[in-house]
């Protein structure tokens, strides 16, 4: 007589349902990090972004006759009239990145540029930075041209 056998059920075994999760553990592994330094560099195209855009609407705002200055502070880009007087403008930057804003002419860095009457201001660089990487824009202060350095990592 013949018996059917106990166990006949077909399975993975544990081994290779571990092996299959350390597998998927490695590819998300080098995913995310091939991803990583796309998301440092999206965040600092919206830090720049910022400062680019305030600079604008300051020298647009300045150029109704009224002298302004732009600031960087407390993770935000922000334009005002006067020195005590409320944001025309605030841009939030990025999580994770900051701005330095450094003269051309002395390389000290600069806590508020000023702009006159005509939209002038004088020459700066603002420095972004996110996490390991940074980049520099070159802002003219007679025109608002920028020029921008490639990225630099220490």
């Amino acid at each position: 007589m013949n018996t059917p056998p106990l166990c006949d059920a077909r399975g993975f075994t544990l081994i290779e349902s571990l092996a299959v999760v350390v597998l998927l553990a490695l590819v998300v592994g080098v995913v995310a990090a091939s991803l990583a330094p796309a998301a440092d560099r999206a965040a600092m195209d919206r830090a720049a972004s910022a400062v680019l855009d305030a600079d604008a609407r300051a020298r647009a705002i300045a150029r109704r006759g009224e002298p302004v200055e732009l600031r960087v502070a407390d993770g935000s880009v922000w334009v005002r009239l006067a020195q005590h007087a409320p944001a025309l403008v605030t841009r939030q930057l990025p999580a994770a990145t900051t701005i330095e804003l450094t003269s051309t002419v002395s390389g000290t860095p600069l806590g508020v540029i000023r702009f006159d009457a005509r939209g002038r201001s004088p020459d700066y660089i603002f420095t972004v930075h996110s996490g390991e990487r940074s980049t520099r824009t070159l802002v003219a202060g007679l025109t608002g041209s920028t020029t921008t350095a490639s990225e630099i990592t220490p």
